[in-house]
This record gives C-alpha cells, sequence and structure tokens, in this order.
C-alpha cells in the first residue's frame, strides 16, 4: 500500500511535451487500451493527460519500475487503494499479457502495452512513430526541404526527434540497448542490413545463423511479435512471388546498424514508411516501385531528373501492359518535373512534398468514410 501511496503522490512528468495527431484526451471510452512499438511515445502521452487532469484522481503505475521487482500488485491491495484514494483513472504502462490475473477498473482505466491486450471491453488505439508532417512540430527548421534533412538523419522515434543530430547516434545506442535483449539486438542487425528488401522468414533465419547462435523456433516466434508490435511490417508484391518487401519501423534505426547500405535503400525504406504510416493499400512493383490501389505507380528516385526517370520507365514498359497504372509519381530528393509517359501523367516530387500529400489524402479519405 505505501508504494501505491508513492505512486500516487510523484506521478511522471515532462519537462516538455510536443502534441501528436492522438492524444488520450480525445478518446470517450471507460477502458482504452493505447498500444504501438517501442519507442513510439505512448508514455509520454500518459504524461500528457496526467498534466491535463487533477493528478489526485489519477494512479499512474508503470510496471517496469524497479521498486515492482519484489512486489507484485494484486500484494499491494491495487483494488482497495483505489477505492480509498478515490481514484478515477487507473493507468497501467508497459503491460504484457498475462502480468495481471485481472486488470482493475476504475471510472477509467487506460492499459499502454506493445501489442493489443486480448482482455474483452477495451478501446483499443495504435500509436505510430512520428510522421513527417509530426516531426514538423518537433523540428525547429523553417524550410521543408531542411526539416526533410533533419527528419532523415534523426528519423520516427519522438526521443531522438527532440535531440540535436550530433546527439542522437548516442541516444540511439541507448535506445537499442534498454528497449531490445541481448539476441533482439542481433536480429535488429539482420533486419537493418536487409531493411527493404524482399525476403521470407526462413531467409532471415538463414541469415541470422550465419553470424549468430540463436534458433529457429526462437526467431520465428521473434519475428511474429516484431509484426504484431509493428517493429517490422511486409508489403507484398504485386505478382504474388514468394518474398514480400520487409520495412524496418524506424528507417534511421536502420541507418545506424547498417551504415554502409546505399542511400537508395533506405530512401526507399523512407518512401514505403510514408505509405505504411497513412495505411495506404499497396503492392511491391519492381524493386523501388509501389502501386496503390488507386493505381498510382509511386518510384523511389532520389536523384532523377525528367529524362533520367522517363527512361527508367521505358525499361519497365511491360508493367504498363500487365498492370493497371493510372498516374505515375516519381519521389525525389529534391528533384521536381511533369511530364508523360504512354499518355499518362507523370510527376516528380520531393519527398516532404509527397509526405505531405500522402497525409492529405489519408485525411480525405477518413473524412469521407
Amino acid at each position: 500500500m505505501e508504494l501505491l501511496e508513492l505512486f500516487h503522490r510523484k506521478p511522471p512528468r515532462l519537462s516538455r511535451f510536443i502534441p501528436r495527431k492522438k492524444s488520450l484526451m480525445d478518446i470517450d471510452a471507460p477502458k482504452i487500451n493505447l498500444y504501438g512499438a517501442r519507442g513510439s511515445g505512448k508514455s509520454a502521452l500518459a504524461y500528457d493527460f496526467i498534466a491535463r487532469n487533477d493528478p489526485e484522481t489519477i494512479l499512474y503505475i508503470d510496471l517496469e519500475d524497479p521498486a515492482l521487482i519484489l512486489y507484485d500488485l494484486e500484494s499491494l491491495g491495487l483494488e482497495r487503494f483505489l477505492e480509498q484514494a478515490k481514484i478515477e483513472t487507473l493507468i497501467v504502462d508497459h503491460y504484457e499479457e498475462g502480468m495481471l490475473e485481472q486488470i482493475p477498473e476504475a471510472k477509467r482505466t487506460i492499459v499502454i502495452s506493445r501489442t493489443p491486450i486480448s482482455t474483452s471491453g477495451f478501446f483499443s488505439v495504435s500509436l505510430s512513430p512520428l510522421d513527417f508532417e509530426e516531426f514538423l512540430l518537433f523540428d525547429n527548421a523553417k524550410r521543408s526541404e531542411a526539416s526533410f534533412n533533419r527528419f532523415f538523419k534523426k528519423g520516427r522515434l519522438p526521443a531522438m526527434a527532440r535531440l540535436d543530430s550530433k546527439e542522437a547516434p548516442l541516444h540511439l545506442k541507448r535506445f537499442i540497448q534498454y528497449q531490445f535483449t541481448p539476441n533482439e539486438q542481433c536480429l535488429l542487425l539482420i533486419l537493418a542490413r536487409y531493411n527493404a528488401a524482399a525476403l521470407t522468414t526462413h531467409q532471415i533465419y538463414t541469415y541470422a545463423k550465419e553470424h549468430f547462435r540463436i534458433s529457429k523456433d526462437w526467431l520465428y516466434a521473434t519475428m511474429q511479435r516484431f509484426t504484431e508490435e509493428g517493429i517490422v511490417r511486409f508489403i507484398a508484391p504485386a505478382d504474388r512471388s514468394r518474398g514480400k518487401k520487409m520495412i524496418l519501423y524506424d528507417f534511421a534505426l536502420a541507418k545506424f546498424l547498417s551504415p554502409f547500405a546505399p542511400f537508395k535503400q533506405h530512401f526507399d525504406s523512407l518512401v514505403a514508411s510514408a505509405l505504411l504510416t497513412h495505411e495506404r493499400h499497396i503492392v511491391t512493383l519492381g524493386r523501388y516501385g509501389y502501386l496503390s490501389q488507386e493505381g498510382e505507380y509511386i518510384v523511389t528516385a532520389p536523384f532523377d531528373n525528367e529524362a533520367q526517370f522517363l527512361t527508367a520507365l521505358d525499361l519497365r514498359k511491360e508493367l504498363f501492359e500487365k498492370y493497371p497504372i493510372k498516374r505515375i509519381i516519381a519521389v525525389t530528393v529534391s528533384n521536381r518535373f511533369t511530364s508523360s509517359f504512354k499518355a499518362l501523367d507523370v510527376e516528380g516530387m520531393p519527398f516532404y512534398e509527397f509526405a505531405l500529400l500522402c497525409e492529405a489524402e489519408a485525411s480525405s479519405q477518413y473524412e469521407s468514410s
């Protein structure tokens, strides 16, 4: 009971909070499960909720708090404390399935986890790492071009976005060491090396066992957990061939762990992340191309000008006979151009414009639905 009183008297606080697109304040539900990949900013949303409400009516419990190592919440009399202290909102952070026999209930119960919990009655809310539009709120650059450069260096993790670019690598190293087990770190190295490549889980295991001693069962189970958490996502190919393109959830993390990979590979991961973050229904079309449900052929072309891009399209002209392509977009670092190919509109645009376009289209689809 004394430990719960301590948690109640000293809730966590943020010295500076930058608003996200999602907020716990906007969700009107008695039971909420906020879930998302490690480092995506879930705890910060909880701290913001505490700061914007009466902390006397809130109990925040971090299940990773070292003070809980020698105790379990049932033995601390949690339900009795909720009643005696007149707690209206209970927040349980870093929850994993099975940690509690039963999740206690207050007027509002918020459970924060990496993957959705199976307990019935909870309204599920997913949180992804930063998209480019959110990163602009964290960044103080006045030009979108400069913000893109910082975004590419710092990545999608909110904690990294707030740091100076020179500090980011050290903090990213600490993040990996703290958030991932030694075996998971080994797997991350392999995933970073093959980020934005088409491969199967069996191939990942084959590559990993060449360098580390890990069991096949462990790797398959961990890949399933990484996929459920959102650390990796897979994009199926248009031709339904065996390997799916794997995208690590933070391109800066991939760059940090695989610094010698080609620039185009990292840039392609950036483009794919923008599409996946805004829930675009896409399949891969070639190594650096994506076909949307709406018929947009989106191609990663970081340094292409108009002539170079049209030449590259001519080498892939059989795709236009095989697939229902209606429009072509070249995503570049800074080049802009408009043209046509086989009577189709072609537009080249910098990534920062493409990312904001994805956001605008996603918002339009949400409003229409």
